[in-house]
C-alpha cells in the first residue's frame, strides 16, 4: 500500500535529498538561519531544530512585546509573488472555538496535485491551523483569507498520515493546543519557505511559538516532503519514487 507502511525515520542526508539540497548549509541559507541542526540529535527525525541551546525544540527568536489578554491576529500576508508567506498571532483558549463543518477552499496551485494517483498524498496545509485559531480567524475580516492561510502540503508533512511521520506539523500544533487549553497565552509565528521566487510549492514551514510563562518553546523547520514522492517545487510536478 503506497499510502501507509508505518513510521519512516530518515537521516539528514535523506531529508535534504528529498528537498534537492546538497548540504545543511544550503538549507541554512534558504531559511536564513545559521543555527540549525537535524532533529536526530535528540533521537527524533524528519524536522530541523533552530537555535536548540538548552531546549528540546528550539529557542524562539520571537518575544512578547505587549501581553494581550485576548487573542489577536498580528499578520497574515502574501509575499511579493502573491504566494502565502507569513503569520503572526497571539493565541488564547478563546481561539479554540469548535469547528463546524469542513473548509472546502483549496490552496494556490492546487490543480497541480488534484486528481490522479497522488491526490490523497497532499493536503491544504495552514500557516495558522483552524484547530488553533478557528474563532480568531472568524473575528477578523481578512481579504483573500484562504489564499493567505492555505498552501500545498504533503499529508506526510502535515500530519501523522497512516502513522508514517510522528513529527509532522500536527505534532507541534498539538503541543500548542494543549498549552492553550490549560490557560496559556502563546505568541505564534510561521513562515513558508520557498527555494526560489518562482516556486509553486513551498519547501517547508518554519514554525515558532512561545508561551507567556516560557514553558513552551518551539522553533522548528518542517520539510514539505514525502518518503514516497519526489517533488519539483518550482514546477509543481510530482513523481512516484517507486517507478
Amino acid at each position: 500500500d503506497l499510502n501507509c507502511g508505518g513510521i519512516v525515520k530518515m537521516d539528514k542526508e535523506q531529508v535534504l535529498g528529498k528537498m534537492d539540497l546538497k548540504s545543511i548549509d544550503e538549507l541554512k541559507e534558504i531559511i536564513g538561519q545559521g543555527d540549525l541542526e537535524y532533529a536526530d540529535v535528540i533521537g527524533e527525525s524528519n524536522f530541523f531544530i533552530i537555535s536548540k541551546e538548552n531546549t528540546r525544540y528550539g529557542k524562539p527568536t520571537i518575544s512578547f512585546i505587549d501581553m494581550y489578554e485576548d487573542h489577536r491576529l498580528i499578520e497574515l500576508s502574501l509575499d511579493y509573488n502573491d504566494r502565502p508567506k507569513n503569520c503572526k498571532a497571539y493565541l488564547t483558549i478563546k481561539s479554540l472555538a469548535y469547528i463546524r463543518g469542513k473548509y472546502r477552499k483549496k490552496p494556490l496551485n492546487w490543480e497541480l496535485v488534484a486528481g490522479g494517483e497522488f491526490c490523497n498524498k497532499f493536503h491544504g496545509g495552514h500557516v495558522l491551523s483552524y484547530s488553533l485559531a478557528n474563532q480568531l480567524l472568524k473575528e477578523y475580516y481578512i481579504y483573500d483569507k484562504y489564499k493567505k492561510i492555505l498552501f500545498i502540503q504533503t499529508a506526510w508533512s502535515n500530519m501523522n498520515f497512516c502513522g508514517r511521520n510522528r513529527f509532522s506539523q500536527w505534532y507541534f500544533e498539538k503541543k500548542i493546543k494543549r498549552k492553550l487549553e490549560n490557560g496559556g497565552t502563546i505568541f505564534y509565528e510561521s513562515e513558508l519557505i520557498y527555494k526560489s521566487a518562482d516556486d509553486k510549492i513551498p519547501l517547508g514551514i518554519h514554525i515558532q511559538s512561545l508561551s507567556d510563562d516560557c514553558e513552551l518553546e518551539i522553533n522548528v523547520f518542517i520539510p514539505n516532503i514525502d518518503t514516497l514522492l519526489k517533488i519539483d517545487y518550482r514546477e509543481g510536478k510530482i513523481y512516484n519514487m517507486l517507478d
